[in-house]
This record gives C-alpha cells, structure tokens and sequence, in this order.
C-alpha cells in the first residue's frame, strides 16, 4: 500500500514515466496481501490497534507528493483493486493508513469483489500503465513479496490487450467509499 518508489534498474524508467503522463496513471492490484518490509511494524501496530503516525514517514510523503503533483498537473491517478470479501486486515489497514490519506488529495481507489473480476483478470497481474501509451507490470512471489517489475510494454498490439482489460474492469469498479458502505465496512 505504501508506495515504495522501486529500488532496481528499472527504477528510472517507472520514474520517467510517471514524469511525463499527462492524462492518466493507472494501477491493477490483484492480490489480497502485499508483503513489505518497510510496512511489517507498521502491521504489526495497527493490528493490536495501536496509534500510527505517518506523517515523519518520508518515502510515504514523498509518495504523497508525487500523487498531489500529478493531481495539480490535471493528471487522472487510479488505483484499482481486486479483492475477496470481507475485506482482510491487510485490506483495512491499507485503507486506513494510505489510501484514505492518497484518496484525500485526488488519488481514486476502485474496487472490484474478485468473483466479479475472475474471467476478466485470468492471465494477467499487477501493472501499472502511464497514458495508455506503456505498461510495467509487476512481479510478486506467491507469498505477496515484491520481485521486479517487467520490461517496459510500448508495443501497441500488446498495449491493446491492457487497455481493453483497464475498460472493462472500470465498467465495473466501485468507487472506495461506496464500496465499503455497500459491504458495510468502516
């Protein structure tokens, strides 16, 4: 949830893409848990239901103002997640540390029930796609561990196939505060 800005060689590219998206960045979570070393105290806290305060977290401001940049530059920032009913801790501590401080300065959160999404998501994983002009999609390890980012995707029959995903999965996404009053949550 926290974003960490990727620490390898294809930091820079991640870094100018977002730079120069002018109208759209989008990002498909689909696992129910991210595991980040970065976040494991911070987890651990919430759920014994302990007081957090991000506000000296420096890689998380940073992040904040790399989302309020692209707001104020008229860019469109979505973040669109698949999960599994109810919601896991991992999910709500998600929600009450990040995305409801990144959704307060434009950040949009999605959410789609996976049972809605299976057919559609079947084949692909995580990405992040910039203008609908490239795509990085994300390598995890099946415990929810950040591996790498893929090569760059600018190739426009294989952009096609993410783009086409993205539409469809945005007929169908709810936004964050309807989604959890619908399900009754928070």
């Amino acid at each position: 949830m926290k974003e960490k800005i990727i620490k390898d060689g294809k930091e820079k590219k991640f870094n100018e893409l977002w730079k120069e998206s002018k109208k759209e960045i989008f990002r498909l979570q689909l696992l129910n848990t991210y595991r980040v070393d970065d976040e494991k105290k911070l987890f651990e806290d919430y759920k014994k239901g302990k007081h957090i305060d991000l506000s000296k977290d420096g890689e998380f401001n940073n992040w904040l103002h790399m989302i309020q940049t692209k707001k104020n530059q008229g860019v469109r920032i979505i973040d669109l997640e698949i999960v599994e009913l109810p919601l896991n801790k991992y999910n709500l501590f998600g929600i009450d540390l990040f995305l409801s401080k990144t959704n307060k300065i434009g950040q949009e959160t999605l959410y789609i029930e996976r049972k809605n999404a299976r057919k559609l998501i079947s084949g692909f994983k995580d990405y992040w796609m910039f203008d609908s002009k490239a795509i990085i999609p994300m390598n995890y390890n099946k415990y929810g561990y950040f591996l790498n980012m893929d090569r760059v995707i600018q190739d426009k029959k294989e952009l096609a196939k993410y783009i086409e995903l993205k539409n469809n999965l945005l007929k169908i996404a709810i936004p964050m505060k309807k989604f959890l009053r619908n399900n009754k949550i928070k």
